[in-house]
C-alpha cells in the first residue's frame, strides 16, 4: 500500500514540477527560517549566562541628571563608587568588583599588536567562575605585572609552548607582564568577552585619577 502511494507521488511530482518546485521550496525556507529563529532566541536567551548563577549577579548603574531634568543611564559607574559601597554596604553583597578597559601594544617577534586588557578587583573570581586551562587564577592579584590570558591569545603569542611564566613585552620598554594562568575562551554571547586579565590596581592610575578616584566620570563597571 505504502509503496503505491510512493509510486503515485513521485508521478504526480514529475508531472507538476514547477508546482512541485514551489511547495519544496517553501517549505524549506519555512524549515530554514524556524531553525535561525531558534538559534536566534536561545542565543539571546542564554546572553552572559555562563560561569556563575546570573541570576544573583547585578550590575550598578550610573544616572546622571541633565539640565533639562532628564536623567542619562550608562552601564558604567565611577570607580570611587566600589570601595564605598563595600563599605557601607558590605551586608548587602558577597563580593564585588570593578572592571576597567585600557589597551596596550604588544609586541611579538618584531609585530606589534594592539589587544584590549580589563582590570579587575580581587574579588572578581567570587563572582565569575572563570575556567582555567593551566596555571593559577588566583596567581594575577598577586601583583600589577601579571596576566591572565585566554586559550586563543595564548596560541596567537606562544604557539604550542607552555605560556605560564613568560613574559608579554609591551611598547612601554620598562613594562611587561608575566602570564600567570590561561583560561578557557568565554562565549561569544558575553558583554564580558576579555581575552586579557589584570588587576585593578589604583597606583596604576595616580596619572588617571578618572579611573580610581573620580565621582563624576563613569569609566568601569561594577
Amino acid at each position: 500500500m505504502f509503496k503505491n502511494y510512493l509510486t503515485t507521488a513521485i508521478r504526480n511530482m514529475m508531472r507538476h514540477k514547477l508546482y512541485t518546485m514551489i511547495n519544496i521550496g517553501g517549505l524549506a525556507i519555512g524549515l530554514a527560517a524556524c531553525i535561525l529563529i531558534f538559534l536566534f532566541v536561545k542565543d539571546e536567551l542564554s546572553f552572559d549566562d555562563w560561569g556563575t548563577s546570573s541570576d544573583s549577579i547585578y550590575r550598578l548603574e550610573a544616572a546622571f541628571q541633565q539640565n533639562q531634568g532628564e536623567y542619562d543611564f550608562v552601564a558604567m559607574s565611577p570607580g570611587k563608587l566600589r570601595d564605598t559601597f563595600a563599605e557601607n554596604f558590605s551586608g548587602e553583597f558577597d563580593a564585588v568588583s570593578r572592571l576597567y578597559r585600557n589597551r596596550h601594544m604588544l609586541t611579538r617577534n618584531g609585530d606589534v599588536f594592539q589587544e584590549e586588557f580589563w582590570a579587575a578587583d580581587t574579588q572578581f573570581f567570587d563572582i565569575f567562575d572563570i575556567e582555567m586551562i593551566s596555571g593559577s587564577r588566583e596567581d594575577v592579584f598577586r601583583d600589577n605585572r601579571s596576566v591572565i590570558i585566554n586559550q586563543s591569545m595564548a596560541l596567537k603569542y606562544f604557539g604550542d609552548v607552555d605560556p605560564i611564566g613568560l613574559i608579554l613585552d609591551t611598547d612601554e620598554n620598562d613594562y611587561v607582564y608575566k602570564v600567570a594562568g590561561v583560561m578557557k575562551d568565554l562565549p561569544e554571547n558575553s558583554h564580558l568577552a576579555f581575552k586579557f586579565l589584570i588587576l585593578f590596581d589604583p597606583e596604576r592610575y595616580v596619572d588617571s585619577p578618572w579611573v580610581a578616584e573620580y565621582w563624576l566620570m563613569s569609566n568601569v563597571y561594577t
